[in-house]
């Protein structure tokens, strides 16, 4: 999941209840960012490739006056094991996004193109057997020339990710991380004056089935150490086999209006 909030970025969890009767065996389970806000631990393993799409829509308020609606058509996130426990990865977004005054719901704003990219690597401190997983993630945001449909932002978007298998159908996972960014002004780079976000994630994740597996999680950011915006959501995932997983989610804002829709689908290159 990647544009809940600019800032939040990235996205999603570790839904490896999808193959709950492999759970032990984490290596051979297909195990995604999406589709919550929630990191895995997880790294894909060497030579694999896994890519993660979504589309999504989500509308919000921006003030009293003004709304936007967002649409992701779509995100992706392509990631690649290069080391024992080590994977890079790489992030793309195709947006929409619309401004509306909300009294006449008049389009005051619209634009289409790429967002900003990201580029990054997760690493896996734990073994997969563990019952409970470390990793660290970070990405770096580049900013490309495209003033009307990105934020001109750059900078680095961490976490440390962790997991914990509760039972055989069972697990809980959470992220704690730190954003920070710069801005790019007429082609000078001038240095935000915040003192960066942090952010957070926790999530339950419970398996129907062998192939069926549901999640309700909460997450929210401390935008500049100063306010709390706070947020829950909820989905599912399908396994279509051991390498294609569909997926579907719903979030809303707890003290801000926001909601999303989203569809996605991961699959996986075996090496």
């Amino acid at each position: 999941m990647f544009f809940l909030h600019k800032k939040m970025k990235i996205l999603s969890c570790f839904i490896l209840i999808s193959l709950s009767s492999h759970i032990v065996t984490a290596q051979n389970s297909l195990i995604t960012d999406r589709p919550d806000q929630t990191e895995s631990p997880n790294a894909v393993a060497i030579g694999v490739i896994q890519i993660e799409s979504g589309f999504q829509f989500q509308r919000s308020d921006l003030s009293k006056t003004k709304s936007e609606e967002q649409i992701a058509h779509p995100s992706n996130l392509i990631r690649y094991g290069i080391a024992n426990r080590l994977e890079l990865r790489l992030v793309t977004e195709y947006m929409s996004n619309t401004v509306y005054d909300k009294k006449s719901n008049e389009k005051k704003i619209q634009n289409t193109g790429m967002e900003n990219i990201e580029f990054g690597f997760k690493y896996q401190f734990s073994q997969d057997q563990s019952r409970t997983i470390l990793g660290f993630m970070t990405h770096l945001d580049i900013p490309i020339k495209n003033k009307k449909t990105n934020y001109q932002q750059y900078g680095l978007v961490s976490r440390l990710n962790i997991s914990h298998q509760l039972s055989e159908k069972q697990c809980v996972g959470a992220n704690i991380g730190y954003n920070n960014f710069s801005y790019i002004v007429n082609g000078s780079e001038v240095f935000s004056k915040n003192v960066g976000d942090l952010t957070y994630t926790l999530v339950y994740g419970q398996a129907i089935s062998n192939r069926v597996g549901v999640y309700i999680e909460t997450f929210g950011e401390y935008i500049n150490f100063k306010t709390w915006e706070q947020n829950v959501d909820l989905g599912m995932t399908y396994l279509i086999n051991d390498n294609l997983q569909l997926d579907y989610s719903f979030g809303l804002g707890i003290n801000q209006v926001m909601n999303y829709h989203s569809l996605g689908v991961s699959f996986r290159l075996n090496n």
